[in-house]
C-alpha cells in the first residue's frame, strides 16, 4: 500500500497517482518490487531502469498541488481564459550545453531526469504548478490553477529549497558529473491564463509579460541564485534577505526592472510576525472589549481553574494582532508566567504534529544554527529543569523532535502505537509541570492549517485544561469545522469586523500624521469592509502612491480616491475565489451586477438556471455574500467588495463587456423603475461594456435627473463621465452636439457645488460656448449664456455680466420664450443691485416675478440649478428694503421660501434662506438670522453646496449678537475666507462690512481700518456699489472712535450722499441716525431736520430697530 510522500494518504497498490492530492506515488520497481522515490529513473535496489516515461512525469507534476483538502478544486478549469495575478517561477540548469556534450545521450537523459524529479518534487511541496518542461528549463506557476494567499512567498520557499535540493542531489550522482547547478527568475504580475494549442497538444498557459520576466531574468542570475523581481520582492520582503542588483534590461522587455538577489530565509512565521519584529506594529484599535474578555478568563486561569477559549475570524480581521495585544497587556501585570505559542502553517498541514513539534522545539531555545548534538543538549538540560526521568524522557522526546539518541540512553520497547500514545502523554505531563511552576498562556494559532494527530491532541489537552493554571487560546479561520468547538470547557469569541470610526483611527496611525483627505478615507473604509488587513493594505499604497508623486501636484488627490486592489492582497482574494470551484462563473457574473445584485436579474444573465439557487446556497455559505428576500423576490449583497473586485477582474475583458451589455440592456427594456430612477445604473454597464455612444446618452439624463434633485455632486460625477467618454469619439457634429449638452449641464452643478465664480464653472461654460458657435447651436445659448453671466457676476465683473445678461435678454426674445424672460430679468435686475442701481433692479426683478406663474415651465430649473422666481424674490426683498419698504421685503422673502419649499429643490430652499438671513442683518435681528442660517447650514452640508461659507459669515455675526462674539467673529472670518477662495469677489464690502462692525463694538479699531480699506479697494475694482453708503458709515463711526468728529462728519456726509443719489431710503437714514448722535448741540438741529426728512421717505414699521431708533431720537425734538 503506497504512501503518498506530500500528503502522507495511503493508496491502494494499484494507484499510480495519490487519491487526496493527485501526487505522484513511489515506483516499485519492476524487477525486484522495491520502492523508489518518485524523483529516481533507476532503481536504488537493483539498478534496473524505472519504467517511466518523461510525458508521465509532465502530467503528474501539472495535477499535482500539495495540502488541498478538496481534490475536486485540484482540476483544471475548463477552457474559458481567465485574467489572474501569477507568480511565475522559471528554473533553468545551468551549463546544460556543455553537459549533454559531454555526456552520452542517455546518460543525460538520465541526470536531466533526475534534476526534474527533484524540483518537482520541492515544487509540489510548496504548491507550485508546473506548467512546462522546456527541454532543461522548467516554467512554474504560483496561483494557478488554485491560488493561495501566499503564492509569492510560496515560489521563494520552493526556489531556495530547489537549489538546495540540487546541491543535494550532486552527492548522489557520484562520478556521472560534476556539479549540477540551476538558475532561477521569479516574477508577479497579472497574466491571462487558458488553453493553447489544438488537438493532442493543448496546454494551459499563461501569457503576457510576466512569463517573459521571468525567463529572462534567470540569464542574470549566476549559478545556483535565486533572482526576482520589485513586484515580487514588496510580497515577500519581510521573509527573505535581499541583495539589491540595481535596474537592468531584459531582452524584449522595454522597460528597466528592478532585481534582487535571495540571499537567505528569516526565520519569521508570517506577515504579521514580520512587521512586530521590525516595530511596526500600530497600537491595537477598537478590540477593548476582546480584551476585557480575555484578561477575565486569565484571570480565572490564575486560580486553578483553567480556560480554554476559541477565536473565530476570517483572515485579516486581527487575531493574531488581538492575541499580541493581550500578551503585551498581562506582561505588564507583576505575576510571572509562561508562554508557549504554536503555529498551523500552510506547509505543514500534513507532517504529523509538526505544529506541536515546531512548538516544542521553541520552548527548548532551539535556533537554525544549532546542530544535532547541541539541541540534544539543550533537551536534556530543560527536561532535567522540570524534573523528568530522563531515560524513560529523554528517548520520547528526542523521537519526536528528530533528534538521534546520545550514546548513554537506550531507546525504549516499545510498540509503534505504544510509542505514539506515550510521546503525546509525556508532552502533556511536560505542559503541566510549566503549568504546575507559573501560569501558563498557551496559544495555537491557524488550527484550519493544523494536521489531524495535532487536532487530537489539542482536543485531549482541552478535557485537562480545567485542572491546571492554563489558559488555552486557538484561532481558527469561520469554515474550518473545529473537531471539539461544542465541547462545554471552549469558550467562543468571533471577532468582528472594526466599525468605521475604528478604521478612520487606523488610518491616521498608519499615515503617521500624514493627512489624507476626508473622502479618499471614505473610500477606504468602503473598500475595506472593517477588516484591518485590507486597511493597512490599502492605505500603505495610496501612502506609497501619494510619495512616488511628490514631484506633482501633491493636492490634487483625486489620483488617490479610485482605489485598486494592492497586489498583497490579490492572491489572498484570488485563492477564496478557487475555493468554489464550478460555482466561481455565478460568483463572477453576480459580481459584474454589482456589489449588491437581485435573483430575478441574475437569472436572466446565467446559463446555469438549474443549478442557480444551489449556487447562490454554497456563496452564502462561504460566507461570500448575504441574502435578503426569498425566492425569486432575493436580493444579495457582496460581503466584502474587494472580493467582489476580484471576481469582476478574473475575467477576460471581452467576456466582461459582454455581460456588462447584456444588463444593460436588460436594464433599458425590461426595468422602467431603473430607467426612469438609475439612469446612471445604465450608463455604468454600457460604459464597463465598450459601448460609449448608448453610455453617453445615458450618463447625460443621468446628470440631468440628479441636476432635477440638487443632487449636485452626483451630477457632476455623471455628467463628467459623459464628457470624458466624449472626448475619446471623432469629432464629429452628432458628438459635439452631445458634448455641448454635457459641458452646459455640468457647469450648473459646478455653480453649485464649487460657486458661480469657480475655475470649473469657467472652464465649462467657456468650452461649451466655443462648442456652440462652432454649431451653430441656438437651442444651447441661452443656458451657457446664463452660466458665463453666473461667472462674471459672482467674480463681481459687474460691466460684464451685465452685458451678458443684456445678451440673454435679446436672446430670450427672438426665441419669443417668456420663460427664458423670466431667468433674463432676474439675472439684469440681480446685476443692478450689486452696482447700485436699487429703482433699475427693482423693475426688472417685478417683472420677473409677475411672470413667474405657479404653472409655468420650470425646466429652466433644472439645468441652472436654480430656480429663477425664487432668486427674483429674494434679492427684491432686499432691493424692498433698500428702497424703504421693510414690509415689504419680509413678506418677498418669506414668499421665496414658500416657493422653494413647494418647489422640493434644496438649493433654491439655501438660496432663499441665505438672502432672508441677508434680509435680517439689515433689520437687526440676530436671533431671527440664527433660525435661517441654521437651516441653510444644515442643507448646505448635507447637499455640498457652497452656500455653508456664505451662511457662517451670517451665523457668526448672530452668535456675536446673542452669545458669543469671540467664538462668532471667528466664525465670520472664516466663512468669508471660504468663500473668497475659489475665486468669489462678489458681496465683498457687505461681507466685510459685517465683520467691520462686529469689531467696532468690540473695540478692535486698528481690524475695522483694515477691513473698511479692503472694502473701498474692492468698490475701486469691481464697480459694486449696493452697500458704500455703508462703507462711509462705518468710516465716520471709526473716525468717531478715535475722537475726529470732524472726519466723522465728513464721512457721513458722504454716505448721506451717495444714499441720495442711488434712492435708497434705507441707507440714507442709518447714515443720518449716525449723523445725529456725533453731532454737538450747535448742529444737531440741521441734523435732525436731515433725519426726519429721510425717516419721511420710509414705510413706516413699529417692528424695525432703525424705526424704533429714529423715533427716540426725534420724539424730543418734535413740538
Amino acid at each position: 500500500m503506497p504512501k503518498c510522500a506530500a500528503c502522507q494518504f495511503d493508496n491502494s497498490d494499484a494507484m499510480k497517482f495519490c487519491g487526496r492530492c493527485g501526487g505522484l506515488l513511489p515506483v516499485p520497481c519492476s524487477g525486484c518490487q522495491f520502492i523508489n522515490p518518485t524523483a529516481y529513473n533507476f532503481c536504488g535496489q537493483c539498478g534496473k531502469h524505472l519504467n517511466t516515461s518523461l510525458e508521465g512525469l509532465n502530467e503528474a507534476t501539472a495535477q499535482h498541488q500539495p495540502n488541498i483538502k478538496n481534490p475536486t478544486l485540484n482540476t483544471i478549469p475548463d477552457t474559458s481564459a481567465e485574467r489572474r495575478q501569477l507568480t511565475v517561477m522559471f528554473c533553468d540548469l545551468a551549463d546544460s550545453a556543455l553537459l549533454s556534450d559531454c555526456l552520452d545521450p542517455e546518460e543525460f537523459q538520465y541526470i536531466i531526469r533526475r534534476y526534474q524529479g527533484t524540483c518537482t518534487e520541492v515544487i509540489s511541496r510548496f504548491g507550485g504548478h508546473i506548467a512546462q518542461f522546456l527541454g532543461d528549463g522548467i516554467l512554474v506557476y504560483f496561483g494557478y490553477p488554485k491560488a493561495n494567499e501566499d503564492d509569492a512567498r510560496r515560489a521563494v520557499y520552493s526556489a531556495i529549497n530547489c537549489v538546495k535540493a540540487i546541491i543535494k542531489l550532486n552527492t548522489s550522482l557520484g562520478d556521472t558529473v560534476k556539479t549540477l547547478q540551476i538558475r532561477i527568475g521569479i516574477h508577479t504580475g497579472l497574466v491571462v491564463i487558458g488553453e493553447m494549442g489544438a488537438g493532442s497538444k493543448k496546454e494551459h498557459l499563461a501569457l503576457g509579460r510576466t512569463p517573459n520576466i521571468a525567463a529572462r531574468l534567470q540569464h542574470l542570475a549566476a549559478p545556483n541564485q535565486v533572482f526576482i523581481t520589485d513586484s515580487t520582492y514588496h510580497l515577500v520582503r519581510s521573509f527573505f534577505r535581499v541583495e539589491p542588483q540595481g535596474q537592468k534590461t531584459l531582452k524584449g522587455i522595454r522597460d528597466p526592472v528592478d532585481v534582487y538577489h535571495v540571499a537567505q530565509e528569516i526565520d519569521v512565521r508570517d506577515r504579521f510576525e514580520a512587521i512586530q519584529k521590525q516595530g511596526n506594529l500600530i497600537p491595537i484599535i477598537g478590540r477593548q472589549h476582546e480584551l476585557k474578555q480575555l484578561t477575565h478568563l486569565w484571570n480565572q486561569s490564575l486560580t486553578g481553574r483553567g480556560k480554554v477559549l476559541l477565536l473565530v475570524g476570517e483572515t485579516g480581521v486581527g487575531k493574531s494582532r488581538l492575541l499580541q495585544a493581550f500578551k503585551e497587556k498581562i506582561n505588564d501585570q507583576n505575576n510571572e508566567k509562561i508562554f508557549l505559542t504554536a503555529y498551523g502553517t500552510a506547509y505543514s498541514e500534513t507532517s504529523s504534529l509538526r505544529t506541536i513539534i515546531e512548538m516544542l522545539e521553541r520552548a527548548f531555545e532551539f535556533t537554525p544554527d544549532m546542530n544535532a548534538s547541541t539541541r540534544f543538549k539543550s533537551l536534556e538540560i530543560q527536561l532535567s529543569e522540570v524534573g523528568f526521568d530522563l531515560a524513560y524522557y529523554l528517548p520520547l522526546f528526542s523521537s519526536l523532535l528528530h533528534l538521534p539518541l546520545a550514546d548513554d540512553y537506550e531507546e525504549l520497547d516499545l510498540t509503534a502505537e505504544r510509542k505514539k500514545k506515550r510521546t503525546l502523554e509525556v508532552v502533556f505531563e511536560y505542559i503541566f509541570k510549566l503549568s504546575a511552576k507559573k501560569p501558563l498562556l498557551f496559544i495555537v494559532e491557524d488550527l484550519h492549517w493544523t494536521d489531524p494527530s495535532t487536532l487530537e491532541f489539542l482536543e485531549m489537552l482541552v478535557q485537562q485544561t480545567t485542572q491546571h493554571r492554563i489558559l488555552a487560546l486557538f484561532t481558527s479561520r469561520p469554515r474550518f469545522n473545529v473537531p471539539w468547538h461544542n465541547r462545554s470547557e471552549v469558550n467562543l469569541l468571533n471577532l468582528s469586523h472594526l466599525k468605521d470610526q475604528d478604521i478612520s483611527e487606523m488610518v491616521e496611525q498608519l499615515t503617521q500624521g500624514q493627512k489624507l483627505p476626508q473622502t479618499l478615507i471614505d473610500e477606504i473604509i468602503k473598500k475595506t469592509d472593517g477588516i484591518p488587513l485590507f486597511v493597512e493594505e490599502i492605505t500603505l499604497m495610496v501612502m506609497e502612491s501619494k510619495a512616488s508623486r511628490q514631484s506633482e501636484d501633491e493636492d490634487n488627490d483625486n489620483h488617490y480616491v479610485n482605489l485598486s486592489i494592492p497586489t498583497s492582497l490579490q492572491d489572498l482574494l484570488t485563492a477564496r475565489l478557487d475555493n468554489l470551484g464550478r460555482v466561481r462563473d455565478v460568483a463572477q457574473l453576480a459580481a459584474v451586477i454589482g456589489r449588491e445584485f437581485s435573483y430575478s436579474l441574475l437569472e436572466k444573465i446565467t446559463d446555469n438556471k438549474a443549478t442557480l439557487q444551489q449556487d447562490l446556497k454554497v456563496l452564502i455559505d462561504s460566507e461570500l455574500i448575504f441574502q435578503s428576500g426569498v425566492g425569486n423576490q432575493s436580493c444579495y449583497i457582496f460581503k466584502h467588495a474587494l472580493f467582489q473586485e476580484t471576481a469582476v477582474f478574473s475575467m477576460l475583458k471581452t467576456r466582461r463587456q459582454e455581460v456588462h451589455r447584456k444588463i444593460a440592456t436588460i436594464a433599458e427594456t425590461q426595468n422602467p423603475e431603473i430607467v426612469t430612477a438609475r439612469p446612471e445604473y445604465i450608463a455604468l454597464h454600457y460604459t464597463r461594456a465598450g459601448a460609449i455612444d448608448s453610455a453617453i446618452d445615458w450618463w447625460l439624463r443621468a446628470g440631468e435627473l440628479a441636476l432635477k434633485k440638487s443632487a449636485n455632486i452626483e451630477a457632476i460625477s455623471h455628467l463628467e463621465q459623459g464628457i470624458l467618454l466624449s472626448e475619446s469619439l471623432p469629432d464629429t457634429l452628432s458628438n459635439n452636439h452631445r458634448e455641448l449638452s454635457l459641458r452646459s449641464a455640468v457647469g450648473a452643478a459646478y455653480c453649485a457645488t464649487t460657486g458661480y465664480a469657480s475655475k470649473e464653472v469657467e472652464q465649462s461654460y467657456n468650452h461649451a460656448w466655443e462648442l456652440c458657435k462652432r454649431l451653430d447651436d441656438t437651442s444651447e445659448q441661452f443656458p451657457i449664456l446664463w452660466g458665463q453671466w453666473a461667472f462674471h457676476v459672482v467674480r463681481a465683473n459687474l460691466d460684464r455680466a451685465l452685458e451678458i445678461a443684456m445678451e440673454m435678454f435679446k436672446a430670450a426674445n427672438v426665441k419669443n420664450n417668456p420663460n427664458l424672460l423670466l431667468e433674463a430679468n432676474m439675472s439684469i435686475g440681480l446685476t443692478h443691485y450689486f452696482l447700485g442701481n436699487f429703482t433699475q433692479a427693482r423693475d426688472y426683478l417685478e417683472a420677473s416675478v409677475k411672470a413667474d406663474k405657479t404653472d409655468r415651465d420650470r425646466s429652466f430649473t433644472f439645468r441652472s440649478g436654480q430656480d429663477a422666481g425664487v432668486c427674483a424674490r429674494s434679492y427684491l426683498a432686499l432691493t424692498l428694503w433698500v428702497l424703504g419698504h421693510p414690509a415689504q421685503a419680509k413678506k418677498c422673502s418669506e414668499e421665496a421660501i414658500i416657493l422653494a419649499r413647494t418647489l422640493n429643490h434644496p438649493f433654491s430652499l439655501s438660496y432663499a434662506l441665505n438672502f432672508s438671513s441677508w434680509l435680517h442683518y439689515m433689520l437687526h435681528d440676530p436671533q431671527k438670522a440664527k433660525i435661517y442660517t441654521r437651516e441653510e447650514l444644515y442643507l448646505a452640508e448635507e447637499n455640498g453646496f457652497f452656500w455653508l461659507t456664505l451662511g457662517s459669515v451670517v451665523a457668526g455675526w448672530a452668535d456675536t449678537q446673542i452669545d458669543a462674539p469671540e467664538q462668532g467673529i471667528i466664525r465670520l472670518q472664516l466663512g468669508i475666507n471660504d468663500y473668497r477662495l475659489p475665486g468669489a469677489r462678489l458681496s465683498q464690502t457687505f461681507l466685510l462690512s459685517i465683520q467691520a462692525s462686529v469689531c467696532l463694538e468690540l473695540n478692535m479699531l486698528d481690524d475695522v481700518k483694515l477691513l473698511l480699506d479692503e472694502a473701498i479697494t474692492a468698490v475701486q475694482e469691481t464697480q459694486e456699489a449696493f452697500w458704500l453708503t455703508e462703507i462711509y458709515r462705518l468710516y465716520g463711526h471709526l473716525a468717531q472712535a478715535h475722537g475726529q468728529t470732524q472726519v466723522a462728519y465728513d464721512y457721513l456726509n458722504k454716505s448721506i450722499t451717495l444714499a441720495q443719489k442711488q434712492g435708497a431710503p434705507m441707507l440714507q437714514l442709518r447714515a443720518t441716525e449716525s449723523l445725529v448722535r456725533f453731532s454737538t448741540a450747535e448742529n444737531r438741529p440741521a441734523a435732525l431736520k436731515l433725519l426726519i426728512a429721510a425717516y419721511a421717505k420710509i414705510d413706516k414699521d413699529s417692528e424695525l430697530v432703525d424705526c424704533h431708533n429714529v423715533e427716540l431720537l426725534i420724539e424730543p425734538a418734535t413740538p
